[in-house]
Order: structure tokens, then sequence, then C-alpha cells
């Protein structure tokens, strides 16, 4: 599960009381449309559930340990609380530790090691046994509502844009699809944050055929060394399944009937395979199945 500043938003909002997407989407500033995906997206996740028309969140241990956090520890916002590094600095310490052992453990500098264990230490989660040994101090609360999270952590995107007109419609292990109606100052930003991007979705599919000419730019960001141009079909099919695009399945069907000679299936099972889509694409390849064939 992935976070970014806007999620974390909506969960602040949704541990208070939950919320109808019209409302969610008044006090947050949004579109409708933009709320609702992002929802489903949550939904999807497991930190959210929707009854009626209501969304709440879940009450799996993850979702529960957001939910605690948002909620008892205000002050310790989830994007600064949620990072990679910290997490695992607060994993390694769950065994006594010295910092030059955590550091070796996580690949990180000692100096990086002994900042995050002086901050921990400050908010009475790490106990200095001497001797340069640290640990957990497992019966701090704090700790009982951070457990869930460090056995299944859910993370924050490593890229934020300050920006209404541009937000995160998915975001993985170095890699995020982004939609923007500034592509160019956008594409500024990517550049500063050392990041690359291909067009990719909505925004490639003129270049594969078929002629869409959508309200935002989608670009793929990842760190390749490379910038520019356009994600390969089977990646294309791919984002438009993992950012919960509308039409996926009917844009996903036209661009294999289009290009079907272009497309290596097997690739695109492997690349199903890896982001747990596996049925949509098989149930994807079954329905143009027959017209392959024809």
């Amino acid at each position: 599960m992935n976070l970014n500043k806007t999620d974390v938003t909506i969960l602040k909002l949704l541990a208070k009381e939950p919320e109808k997407t019209s409302n969610l989407a008044e006090k947050t500033k949004l579109s409708k449309s933009r709320m609702s995906a992002i929802l489903s997206r949550l939904v999807d996740e497991g930190l959210l559930e929707k009854k009626g028309w209501t969304y709440r969140i879940s009450k799996n241990p993850q979702a529960t340990a957001v939910h605690t956090l948002l909620k008892k520890h205000p002050s310790l916002s989830a994007e600064n609380l949620l990072p990679e590094t910290e997490f695992r600095v607060l994993k390694a310490l769950r065994q006594q530790q010295t910092v030059k052992d955590t550091a070796k453990n996580i690949g990180k500098t000692e100096r990086t090691v002994y900042k995050k264990i002086e901050l921990f230490k400050s908010m009475g989660l790490v106990a200095d046994l001497g001797g340069g040994t640290y640990t957990l101090r497992k019966n701090n609360p704090l700790y009982e509502d951070l457990e869930p999270l460090l056995e299944n952590r859910v993370r924050t995107t490593p890229v934020t844009f300050d920006d209404p007109d541009t937000w995160i419609a998915w975001s993985g292990e170095g890699e995020i699809i982004i939609k923007t109606r500034n592509p160019q100052k956008t594409k500024g930003k990517i550049a500063e944050k050392d990041w690359h991007w291909k067009y990719t979705t909505t925004s490639a599919l003129d270049h594969y055929g078929i002629h869409l000419t959508p309200p935002e730019t989608t670009l793929y960001l990842h760190k390749e060394k490379k910038n520019g141009g356009y994600a390969p079909l089977e990646d294309v099919i791919i984002h438009l399944f993992l950012e919960n695009n509308e039409k996926a399945l009917e844009y996903g069907k036209w661009l294999i009937l289009l290009q079907h000679g272009k497309i290596n299936q097997n690739q695109l099972k492997q690349k199903a395979r890896k982001y747990n889509i596996t049925k949509k694409i098989i149930g994807l390849l079954y329905e143009v199945k027959p017209a392959l064939q024809t």
C-alpha cells in the first residue's frame, strides 16, 4: 500500500467520522471525479471500506493502525512517520542492536541511523541500553499502535507535487503514474527530483492508434536514465488497470486488436503477475481471442 499527501489528508478526515464522496471533495477542494478515483484506490488497497454512499476506514490491522495513529497521535503526521528509512530502523531495533550494526543491516550511514534513533528516543520509542546499544520499548503505547505497520507497512510515495492540477494515480516501488494538466511544468519538477518520465495510458493511446484527447496528460515516472517517449504497449495496458481507469478494459481491447502483431502476450502476462493483476489481463486476452482468430 502506498500513501501520498492527498491520501493522508483524506484518511485524517475519515479518522474523525465516515464521509460521502461529495463531502470529502468539498473539504479537500478536489473534483468529485478525482475524489472518487482516490477513494476507489484506497478501497482496493484495503485501507477503506464503502457502505452505501459512505466511506470509512477498514478494520484490517494495517488500516486500523493508520486510523489509530492519525486519531491518537495527530502531531506525528503520517507522511513523516511512514518513510522507508524510519521503518527500517524501527524494524531493525526490535532486536537489540548498535548503531553500527543497524546501519550495516539497512544500508544507511551511521550518522543517518543515529539521527533517527535520537528522534525515536525523544518519542519514547527507543531505549538506550548503554555501550551504544539500543532497542525498541515494546511496552510503549505508540509502539503498540505502530506494530501492525511494521509487519506490513504502508508506504508513502517518494514524490509529491504541491500542485492542484497534478496528482498521483498509482505508485509502487520506484515507479509512479501521475495525471497532470500542466505537463511542461510537471516535467520540470520531475527532473528536479531526479526521476524520469514516459507517456503512458490515455496519453499514449493516440501514438498506438486510438485517437483520444484526454483531459489530462498521463506520465509514467521511473528511475531509468531515459526521458520522454512512450511506454511499451504491454506497459500501457498494465498501467491502464493499475490506475483504476474506468475504461481500462475497453482501451486494452482496442490496443490488442490494433497492435496484436506487436504485443508480446507472454511479456504482458509476466508483467501482470508482477503487479498482481493476472486475472484482469487473462480475462482481457480471453475476450479478444475470438476476434484475433477470425
